[in-house]
């Protein structure tokens, strides 16, 4: 909650993106584990883990390529 609120202080619109980004990666996540596992394993935690920083960094990436948001 201190890094969100510190990348809120910064700059309140790419914290925005890489916000919604990591929620599109857990609805993403969610979906998968219960369809094609039955429920939530450590492996599957792993690949969150690892899909989340994914979509954050795309994120970044987006910020930095549109216009005015940076």
């Amino acid at each position: 909650l201190i890094t969100v609120a510190m990348m809120l202080f910064i700059n309140v619109k790419v914290t925005g993106l890489i916000l919604s980004g990591l929620f599109i990666s857990l609805l993403l996540y969610h979906r998968m584990t219960y369809k094609e596992f039955g429920g939530v394993t450590g492996d599957t935690a792993g690949y969150l883990l690892v899909n989340s920083e994914c979509y954050m960094i795309a994120m970044i990436a987006i910020a930095i390529l549109l216009p005015g948001v940076i």
